[in-house]
Protein backbone atom coordinates (compact mmCIF):
# COMPACT_ATOMS: atom_id res chain seq x y z
CA UNK A 1 0.00 0.00 0.00
CA UNK A 2 1.88 3.40 -0.78
CA UNK A 3 0.04 5.40 2.04
CA UNK A 4 -3.46 5.34 4.32
CA UNK A 5 -6.49 4.79 2.11
CA UNK A 6 -10.24 5.40 3.12
CA UNK A 7 -11.64 2.18 4.83
CA UNK A 8 -14.58 3.27 6.17
CA UNK A 9 -16.83 6.19 7.97
CA UNK A 10 -18.23 6.12 11.23
CA UNK A 11 -21.63 7.50 12.37
CA UNK A 12 -22.57 7.72 15.79
CA UNK A 13 -26.27 7.22 16.42
CA UNK A 14 -28.26 6.97 19.91
CA UNK A 15 -29.91 3.78 19.67
CA UNK A 16 -30.90 0.26 17.44
CA UNK A 17 -33.99 1.94 16.87
CA UNK A 18 -32.34 5.14 15.31
CA UNK A 19 -30.06 3.26 13.24
CA UNK A 20 -33.02 1.85 11.53
CA UNK A 21 -34.52 4.98 10.41
CA UNK A 22 -31.49 6.36 9.43
CA UNK A 23 -30.51 3.35 7.37
CA UNK A 24 -33.96 3.68 5.73
CA UNK A 25 -33.50 7.25 5.18
CA UNK A 26 -30.27 6.86 3.54
CA UNK A 27 -32.09 3.99 1.10
CA UNK A 28 -34.64 6.72 0.37
CA UNK A 29 -31.52 8.88 -1.06
CA UNK A 30 -31.57 5.76 -3.32
CA UNK A 31 -28.36 4.17 -1.92
CA UNK A 32 -28.62 -0.02 -2.32
CA UNK A 33 -27.46 -1.73 0.89
CA UNK A 34 -27.37 -5.18 1.63
CA UNK A 35 -28.14 -6.48 5.27
CA UNK A 36 -25.47 -5.30 7.79
CA UNK A 37 -22.96 -7.20 9.62
CA UNK A 38 -23.02 -6.55 13.22
CA UNK A 39 -20.85 -7.06 16.41
CA UNK A 40 -20.56 -6.38 19.90
CA UNK A 41 -17.08 -4.58 20.45
CA UNK A 42 -16.58 -4.55 24.58
CA UNK A 43 -13.74 -2.28 24.05
CA UNK A 44 -15.54 0.97 23.30
CA UNK A 45 -18.73 -0.60 24.73
CA UNK A 46 -20.87 -0.23 21.63
CA UNK A 47 -22.74 -2.41 19.01
CA UNK A 48 -21.08 -2.13 15.65
CA UNK A 49 -23.61 -2.38 12.33
CA UNK A 50 -21.23 -2.59 9.32
CA UNK A 51 -22.80 -1.39 5.76
CA UNK A 52 -19.63 -1.92 3.39
CA UNK A 53 -17.76 1.90 3.92
CA UNK A 54 -20.46 3.02 6.35
CA UNK A 55 -20.42 1.88 10.06
CA UNK A 56 -23.01 2.56 12.48
CA UNK A 57 -22.21 2.58 15.95
CA UNK A 58 -24.30 2.72 18.80
CA UNK A 59 -23.14 3.38 22.24
CA UNK A 60 -23.90 1.53 25.59
CA UNK A 61 -25.92 3.89 28.56
CA UNK A 62 -23.28 5.28 30.02
CA UNK A 63 -20.16 4.34 28.18
CA UNK A 64 -17.82 7.17 27.11
CA UNK A 65 -18.96 7.46 24.12
CA UNK A 66 -22.57 8.04 25.16
CA UNK A 67 -21.99 10.62 27.25
CA UNK A 68 -19.68 12.14 24.63
CA UNK A 69 -22.72 12.56 22.37
CA UNK A 70 -24.85 15.80 22.03
CA UNK A 71 -28.60 14.37 22.65
CA UNK A 72 -30.41 15.78 19.83
CA UNK A 73 -27.40 15.21 17.12
CA UNK A 74 -26.80 12.39 14.65
CA UNK A 75 -23.05 13.02 13.95
CA UNK A 76 -19.73 11.85 12.21
CA UNK A 77 -17.38 10.58 14.52
CA UNK A 78 -14.51 9.69 12.48
CA UNK A 79 -13.58 8.64 9.14
CA UNK A 80 -10.94 5.04 9.45
CA UNK A 81 -7.24 5.06 7.32
CA UNK A 82 -6.09 2.08 7.05
CA UNK A 83 -2.01 1.40 6.82
CA UNK A 84 0.24 -1.25 7.05
CA UNK A 85 1.35 -1.14 10.19
CA UNK A 86 -0.83 0.74 12.78
CA UNK A 87 2.00 0.79 15.30
CA UNK A 88 4.64 2.37 12.91
CA UNK A 89 2.30 4.71 11.72
CA UNK A 90 0.96 6.13 14.94
CA UNK A 91 4.83 6.37 15.96
CA UNK A 92 5.70 8.51 12.90
CA UNK A 93 2.60 10.92 13.92
CA UNK A 94 3.43 11.42 17.28
CA UNK A 95 7.03 11.81 15.97
CA UNK A 96 5.54 14.84 13.91
CA UNK A 97 3.37 16.04 17.24
CA UNK A 98 0.11 14.36 16.10
CA UNK A 99 -1.57 13.01 19.50
CA UNK A 100 -2.38 10.04 19.81
CA UNK A 101 -5.40 8.68 21.69
CA UNK A 102 -3.73 5.48 23.32
CA UNK A 103 -0.35 4.83 23.77
CA UNK A 104 -0.90 0.70 21.92
CA UNK A 105 -3.53 0.13 19.84
CA UNK A 106 -6.37 -2.09 20.56
CA UNK A 107 -9.12 -4.74 19.12
CA UNK A 108 -11.57 -2.73 16.65
CA UNK A 109 -14.23 -3.98 14.86
CA UNK A 110 -13.74 -7.12 12.62
CA UNK A 111 -10.59 -7.90 13.97
CA UNK A 112 -9.25 -4.54 12.39
CA UNK A 113 -6.20 -3.28 15.20
CA UNK A 114 -6.46 0.75 15.48
CA UNK A 115 -5.73 3.48 16.73
CA UNK A 116 -6.97 7.29 17.07
CA UNK A 117 -5.86 10.35 16.10
CA UNK A 118 -6.95 13.02 18.90
CA UNK A 119 -10.01 14.69 17.84
CA UNK A 120 -8.56 18.02 19.12
CA UNK A 121 -5.85 17.96 16.30
CA UNK A 122 -8.51 18.06 13.04
CA UNK A 123 -11.82 18.84 14.76
CA UNK A 124 -12.79 15.30 14.52
CA UNK A 125 -11.56 11.37 15.33
CA UNK A 126 -9.56 9.77 12.82
CA UNK A 127 -9.01 6.30 13.37
CA UNK A 128 -5.66 4.72 11.82
CA UNK A 129 -6.11 1.09 11.28
CA UNK A 130 -4.52 -2.66 10.05
CA UNK A 131 -5.86 -5.11 8.51
CA UNK A 132 -4.99 -8.09 9.74
CA UNK A 133 -4.93 -11.81 8.40
CA UNK A 134 -7.87 -13.02 10.77
CA UNK A 135 -9.85 -9.34 9.97
CA UNK A 136 -13.16 -9.81 8.61
CA UNK A 137 -13.50 -7.03 6.97
CA UNK A 138 -10.69 -6.25 4.67
CA UNK A 139 -12.26 -4.68 1.75
CA UNK A 140 -9.98 -1.20 1.37
CA UNK A 141 -11.69 2.29 -0.03
CA UNK A 142 -14.26 2.02 -2.85
CA UNK A 143 -12.30 -0.21 -5.29
CA UNK A 144 -12.31 -3.72 -5.75
CA UNK A 145 -8.70 -4.14 -4.30
CA UNK A 146 -8.44 -6.48 -0.90
CA UNK A 147 -6.12 -6.02 1.72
Amino acid sequence: MMGPVLHHVGMVLRSGKESTKFMSDFRNLGFVLSDPDFERVEEFKCMCYLYGQLEIIVPDKGSKLDSWMDESITTLHHICLVVDDVRKHAGMLRDKGVPILSEEPVNGVAGLLVNFVHPMYMGMMVEIAEVRPTSTRNRVGGDSEWA
